[in-house]
């Protein structure tokens, strides 16, 4: 009896071997894009370095649904893992929450400046119980992008604008009075034709690649919030691997998503001239403009820190480095 079970326990042992595990990863981003590409070359070298032990089971495009979806889905263990816009995270992992507050960066310099002494940082916050945050994934500066021209409070406020769904972006919308219209990403397209919407903030990059510049015509050129991705996968899917093959997996993984981040740099850097010569009108708001929205967002900044969204201390560290104020 105990050389039957033994027989049994290696012959399943076999069979898992054999078939080896499979990691299903959705993202909304759609096929073709860079994002899902780097997904493509993630899974064959992990299938070449694995003897096909691992492999990626990749669902693109929005198919198992918007980011908040793929994030529940995750929950119950029908997804393994996801990269999805920082935004659908910042419940389980608060420490993302300070790259994306509204008008805390001016421009780009700042955002390059504090990710390469604070990543680590943010990653080592970004823990859960269940969850693991393997990598960031630029998504570029985003804007008001709009129909009508918005180059004072008071247009911005007459548009009927989507927004990434974070609190602190949101909470920043409701103190000015902004129209936030939630939507998930496959929506927006036909929201804009239909007057659903009357504009966006986004990145110029993601207005280019998911077509929405065709029903756009102005970009106010002021900063509103950085965007970023995050690789996120379910700790349980980790520990079904053996230590050799998590290994693997958590090396690849980390290279490829370095080298897709350095990638979208370069493509987001680029973007905002992309946008201007597809016919997309570049707008200079008044500086005094610009001052009453940065004044209201430092205000808004004490106060989603005092509702605990953000920890107090790397706000602290991030903004004494990047500003020196």
């Amino acid at each position: 009896m105990i050389r039957l079970i033994y027989l049994l326990l290696l012959a399943l042992l076999v069979s898992v071997s054999a078939f080896g595990t499979t990691i299903k990863i959705a993202t909304a981003y759609p096929d073709g894009t860079d994002v899902v590409k780097s997904l493509r070359a993630l899974d064959t070298e992990l299938r070449q370095q694995t003897d096909n032990r691992v492999k990626l089971k990749i669902y693109p495009a929005g198919v198992m649904g918007s980011d908040d979806a793929i994030r529940r889905k995750m929950m119950i263990g029908q997804l393994d893992a996801t990269v999805s816009q920082s935004s659908a995270w910042t419940k389980e992992f608060p420490g993302l929450r300070v790259y994306g507050l509204p008008f805390f960066f001016d421009n780009f310099d700042q955002v390059l400046k504090a990710r390469a002494s604070f990543d680590t940082d943010i990653l080592r916050l970004a823990e859960d119980s269940r969850f693991k945050a393997i990598g960031l994934i630029d998504g570029g500066m985003a804007y008001a992008m709009t129909q009508e021209p918005a180059v004072n409070l008071n247009q911005l406020q007459q548009q009927k604008l989507w927004l990434p769904a974070d609190p602190a972006l949101l909470y920043y919308a409701s103190e000015f009075n902004l129209k936030a219209i939630d939507l998930n990403l496959s929506e927006i397209t036909t929201s804009l034709q239909t007057g659903s919407i009357d504009g966006l903030i986004a990145p110029p990059a993601a207005a280019i690649t998911l077509q929405w510049h065709h029903s756009l015509k102005y970009l106010t050129n002021v900063p509103v919030v950085y965007s970023f991705g995050v690789f996120v996968i379910s700790k349980r899917s980790l520990e079904d691997l053996n230590e050799q093959d998590r290994s693997i997996m958590m090396n690849l993984t980390k290279l490829s998503l370095s080298t897709l981040d350095n990638t979208m740099v370069r493509q987001n850097s680029r973007a905002l001239a992309t946008l201007n010569k597809l016919g997309v009108t570049i707008l200079e708001p008044a500086d005094s403009e610009v001052q009453i929205l940065k004044a209201q967002a430092k205000l808004i900044w004490k106060q989603v820190i005092e509702q605990g969204l953000i920890p107090e201390k790397l706000f602290s560290s991030l903004r004494t480095m990047t500003h020196n104020d």
